[in-house]
């Protein structure tokens, strides 16, 4: 379901009660004297919840912008939908939760001294939206084997790849433009992170939901999986590609399990499976490899080339076997074709691939109660 949104809400749809608030004071975006626009012609005000407030706040800025014709000034509201509702990002929500979110945001914006009515939130612009699916793995499957197997699929350089040096051991894999975001990660080995310090966690704002490090067993093994779009065009795009009506972008239309559930698979679909089976086989060991395309009636020659390649494969990746490639050859390509014979319907890490697959086309809504064995004992 949806976890971040960010909305957008002109200046003539909202009050503020205490200019003061922001960060620098409001103040100069309505009365003189003005604050003096910078070099790309705007000016942005910022009121942060504080890391010890009891409650989740949503994070607020106030631009000011030059327009044709004179100024616009707009409030952007981001925040996490289930940590404001639940206080944590792994209980889902459902599409009855939105009168609940409407109130609950109309409540805290109150508190932070923005007035504004149900509708404005209802009806608000959505300029960012991130898609998430809490994927609790089966049979002592780890966080690790999967995201190690994502990170060495075949992924168009178009997309970056990011991880950093206490992610590469399976915690976190990242593809991203400078519009959109596909992440992969350990919800607990994040949380875990989060409790040292904020900056090495991938989620933001994880004060409120640090308890839940405390209540889940460590060996507890919750991957998610999170579609970051991340402006508007961006998000027009991505719905029409899932042949999804864009009328307006907001607030209500985008909360939907339909459209979460389409751009997930969408994306899964796009950059998960095509080069999923290749992975999956170079798990293997090479004399398994070399068994299975030999009974595929794959000729000796060919079985060693595949061989040779999906050793490369297991080590480095797919997107590192193209760079020593040559352009112009046409090796992964029949490698591709030669692994279309193979089944992998007993294979471990095919299994855990399938079960995921399955959660993302059921889509039920994740909740932490329904999962008493992650779950320490209480005293």
């Amino acid at each position: 379901m949806i976890d971040t949104v960010i909305l957008s809400i002109p200046f003539e749809q909202f009050q503020i009660v205490d200019y003061d608030k922001f960060s620098p004071s409001a103040r100069g975006l309505f009365e003189p004297p003005y604050y003096i626009l910078g070099a790309h012609g705007h000016f942005k005000c910022f009121l942060n919840p504080s890391k010890h407030d009891n409650e989740y706040k949503p994070r607020l800025t106030l631009s000011k912008r030059i327009r044709q014709g004179g100024f616009s000034i707009a409030l952007k509201i981001e925040l996490s939908l289930p940590k404001l509702i639940f206080g944590n990002n792994f209980d889902e929500m459902n599409p009855s939760d939105f009168q609940t979110v409407i109130q609950m945001l109309h409540y805290q914006l109150a508190t932070m001294g923005i007035i504004l009515t149900y509708d404005t939130l209802v009806n608000a612009t959505v300029t960012g939206i991130h898609y998430g699916k809490n994927i609790v793995l089966e049979n002592k499957s780890t966080c690790a084997l999967v995201i190690n197997a994502i990170h060495k699929l075949k992924v168009s350089k178009r997309w970056d790849l990011g991880d950093t040096d206490f992610r590469n051991d399976g915690q976190a894999v990242r593809f991203h433009t400078n519009h959109c975001e596909l992440t992969f990660y350990d919800k607990v080995k994040d949380l875990e992170h989060a409790r040292i310090s904020e900056n090495r966690a991938i989620e933001s704002d994880n004060a409120i939901q640090l308890d839940l490090f405390n209540q889940l067993k460590p060996q507890a093994q919750i991957m998610r999986m999170e579609c970051r779009l991340n402006n508007r065009r961006h998000i027009k795009n991505t719905l029409q590609e899932c042949n999804i009506p864009v009328n307006n972008l907001t607030f209500k239309e985008l909360f939907s399990v339909t459209t979460a559930k389409s751009v997930l698979l969408h994306f899964w679909e796009k950059f998960i499976r095509p080069s999923l089976n290749i992975v999956i086989t170079a798990s293997q060991s090479p004399q398994a490899i070399f068994t299975q395309l030999r009974s595929c009636g794959l000729k000796e020659s060919d079985t060693i080339k595949c061989c040779g390649a999906l050793g490369y494969i297991k080590e480095h990746g797919i997107r590192s076997l193209h760079q020593v490639l040559s352009p112009s050859g046409r090796t992964y390509k029949h490698l591709s074709n030669c692994l279309k014979a193979v089944d992998l319907t007993g294979n471990y890490l095919y299994n855990i691939f399938k079960q995921i697959e399955t959660e993302l086309a059921e889509f039920k809504a994740v909740k932490l109660a329904d999962y008493p064995e992650l779950q320490k004992e209480t005293r």
